[in-house]
């Protein structure tokens, strides 16, 4: 191992991106992580009386590290980064909302809408210090005041159509 075989590492590294196009990293990150794969080779774990080449050994090990590293890379799909991306830009104009009085943006909401409203506004920090998981606290909160999932998606939606309506509205 006294070299990077970079030729070889790139050919690798272009099989995995290109059958992989979809994927969240660039050729470049994939390119490191096989730099870095080869790097951390376990020496000791080849075995050349197994009738196996020292190269194709080498090239199944970083294979499987870059397709470990894909997977890792997708354990958000792409509706979960789209739905955070959303909630990351609704959270960010908020400060839009708060200047006209509140109260103006809950009337055009439904009792039940204003409802999750007050549930949200009662404890924020609850919902505030974990973005991610704010629907789900929600969800099961309202699950034990026995409201209905119907009820509770449609409550969402409609909060959902409100916000998105009022910050268009506010943008333009």
């Amino acid at each position: 191992m006294n070299t990077i075989p970079m030729p070889t590492l790139k050919k690798i590294t272009g099989w995995i991106y290109r059958s992989h196009q979809s994927c969240a990293l660039s050729y470049e990150d994939l390119l490191q992580e096989a730099v870095v794969a080869y790097l951390e080779l376990p020496q000791n774990e080849f075995d050349p009386e197994r009738g196996t080449q020292y190269s194709t050994w080498m090239i199944g090990k970083i294979r499987f590290h870059l397709l470990n590293v894909l997977t890792k890379s997708r354990e958000k799909s792409w509706y979960e980064v789209q739905s955070d991306a959303d909630e990351w830009n609704m959270i960010e104009n908020m400060h839009a909302y708060f200047e006209e009085p509140l109260f103006e943006l809950l009337e055009l909401l439904s009792p039940l809408g204003q409802e999750i409203c007050s549930i949200i506004l009662q404890e924020p920090n609850k919902y505030i210090t974990a973005p991610k998981n704010a629907r789900g606290i929600l969800y099961r909160t309202l699950r034990q005041k026995g409201w209905k999932w119907e009820k509770i998606w449609s409550s969402f939606q409609e909060i959902k159509k409100v916000l998105n309506e009022n910050l268009v509205s506010q943008i333009i």
